[in-house]
């Protein structure tokens, strides 16, 4: 229902156009023309994981096995023109004939005129017999079941192998089956794909079969074609040449980083969902590291992350008797380290006001605040991160416009300053003297920029080590700015105790469904033993299972909703 909508917002993050970013310069035209190309190609490309696709049967070498007619058939022949020397010397025109094709040759593949066009020299071709045996690697759908499509495929005889020499070219065997996953690395495949033209690529999205069945929003002859991937495709047909290769250039560029066989292989499949982060009934904890020498250029793999994750986790909120209800299990923490790096990112300023509503929280870390300010590499002067931030901790900082910003934050006060006044009489004695005393009140910060940029830091050993924790400033909306000292993870216990844990091994986990107030299912992550003694407890004895997390949430199907499991509740 919104897969058009969420693969519009992934490509515009894909699309950012910032400082840094590799379509930093390009002309708003290109990008907005990649945009609608890159969503009906990845569209195309989760249907085709869907639906299976047609492939060539190969041969021991990896060649296409040709396409063997099974009886003698006629075909029509294009006949070129030529000089004929036993008469006059004139000049035969060029015609079709039929001609025929004995049984067990190569099946000719005819031309855009319905025709077979011979070539020049003759092409030895290896020829094999096929036959349709059961697949030995079934696929399954989502449900579990034997997807009967992929139950049998075609193989070659090794022994029946002979040799045709053909001079026109021949059809392939080809057999119905699954299609690549649908992950960024096959995005890029399909729009650089080395062997073969791209204009198939804008065939193959004009014509597929991307529903099983005719569909009220299917385009084609058939109405099995979706509407998007086709208009995507139409569109760039319909392109002049020229631009059109500015308009596929700009949209190849952000998968230059999925050709790194290393970035391809773990981002085509995921052993955790989105929802895992605030749905699971245990709370889980999503780590995303990247090393230093690579981090500048995995930045747009952690924005996509980050943008998805967003707009998934904020994408419905309920209400009851007027109010807001909590549709999660474990409210969420976003804490990104270096955040001006990952460059402007206008889901993260928008999201920060009404991101609480939804359980989620942003820990927000950033060197200095002319980094958020930039114009260049920032959210401009202008920038909503800041005063979206309920609470700002400051460290001692090196630049004075930092110091300068805490300095306002603080605030200021009024100090009294005693001012004596003495008259003295002319050539008197002092008994005539008057003293006056009045008190001055002035204006000053509570902490200076000067004195901020003099707190106190932290205090290294001569190895590097912090031995002792500096200073800090913490300001709360609605509350005077305090002054703290930071707190050193390791010698807390339960953060040191968290840092030493070591990353969970995905093999070891396993998935249970359950479904929520709304009768969406879900599922969680649990370890393989625990999830094995749930299963059975359900099965057996459901009125010993606790209910999961969440209001009116079951272990059942709504219509498989069991009077007892209520009882349990």
């Amino acid at each position: 229902q919104y897969e058009t909508a969420d693969v519009q917002n992934m490509v515009k993050m894909m699309l950012q156009t910032g400082a840094g970013s590799a379509l930093h310069g390009v002309d708003e035209h290109f990008i907005v023309s990649a945009s609608g190309l890159l969503v009906g190609v990845i569209l195309h490309a989760l249907y085709r994981q869907r639906s299976g696709v047609m492939r060539p049967l190969l041969d021991e070498k990896l060649k296409p096995a040709p396409l063997l007619l099974q009886e003698d058939t006629e075909f029509d022949v294009f006949v070129r023109k030529a000089v004929n020397v036993n008469r006059s010397g004139g000049v035969e025109p060029s015609k079709i004939e039929r001609r025929t094709f004995r049984k067990g040759t190569p099946r000719p593949k005819l031309a855009d005129d319905g025709a077979v066009h011979f070539k020049s020299e003759d092409e030895a071709v290896k020829v094999y017999d096929t036959r349709t045996v059961p697949n030995p690697q079934p696929v399954r759908t989502r449900d579990g079941e034997i997807d009967e499509r992929f139950a049998t495929v075609t193989v070659i005889d090794p022994d029946s192998v002979r040799t045709e020499w053909v001079n026109f070219d021949y059809e392939t065997v080809t057999f119905f089956a699954p299609a690549p996953a649908a992950s960024m690395s096959e995005i890029d495949r399909l729009l650089s794909d080395p062997e073969r033209n791209i204009g198939e690529l804008w065939d193959e999205m004009l014509t597929f079969d991307h529903y099983d069945k005719p569909h009220p929003d299917g385009v084609g002859k058939n109405r099995r074609t979706q509407a998007t991937v086709a208009k995507a495709a139409r569109a760039i047909k319909d392109t002049p040449d020229d631009e059109r290769g500015s308009v596929v250039t700009t949209a190849r560029k952000f998968y230059s980083l999925f050709r790194d066989p290393i970035v391809a292989r773990n981002t085509e499949f995921s052993d955790f969902k989105i929802e895992d982060l605030m749905f699971s009934q245990s709370p889980v904890t999503l780590y995303i590291i990247a090393q230093a020498a690579d981090k500048d250029r995995l930045h747009p793999l952690v924005r996509i992350m980050l943008d998805m994750m967003v707009r998934k986790l904020s994408a419905k909120q309920r209400f009851e008797n007027g109010r807001a209800v909590a549709p999660y299990n474990h409210r969420l923490l976003f804490m990104i380290d270096e955040f001006p790096n990952l460059g402007k990112m206008d889901v993260i300023q928008e999201s920060l006001s009404f991101a609480g509503g939804f359980g989620m929280k942003f820990y927000l870390i950033c060197q200095d605040i002319t980094q958020l300010k930039s114009r260049d590499k920032g959210y401009g002067p202008d920038e909503m991160i800041s005063s979206n931030c309920h609470i700002q901790n400051f460290y001692p900082p090196n630049k004075l416009e930092t110091a300068e910003h805490i300095s306002k934050l603080c605030g200021e006060t009024t100090v009294l300053t005693p001012n004596v006044t003495v008259s003295r009489q002319v050539h008197g004695l002092g008994k005539g003297d008057s003293v006056s005393t009045s008190i001055k009140e002035e204006k000053r910060w509570l902490k200076s920029p000067d004195e901020i940029m003099r707190m106190k830091g932290a205090r290294k050993d001569a190895n590097g080590n912090i031995i002792e924790a500096g200073e800090m400033l913490i300001y709360a909306t609605g509350h005077p700015m305090a002054l703290g000292r930071q707190i050193l993870y390791w010698e807390v216990p339960v953060f040191k105790a968290a840092a030493s844990l070591p990353p969970a091994a995905p093999e070891i986990f396993d998935r249970v469904p359950w479904w929520d107030a709304e009768g969406k299912q879900r599922s969680t992550l649990m370890r393989k033993a625990e999830a094995k003694t749930l299963r059975a407890a359900l099965l057996t004895n459901p009125k010993t299972v606790a209910p999961p997390i969440g209001k009116r949430a079951s272990w059942f199907p709504p219509q498989e909703t069991r009077e007892d499991e209520g009882e349990a509740a």
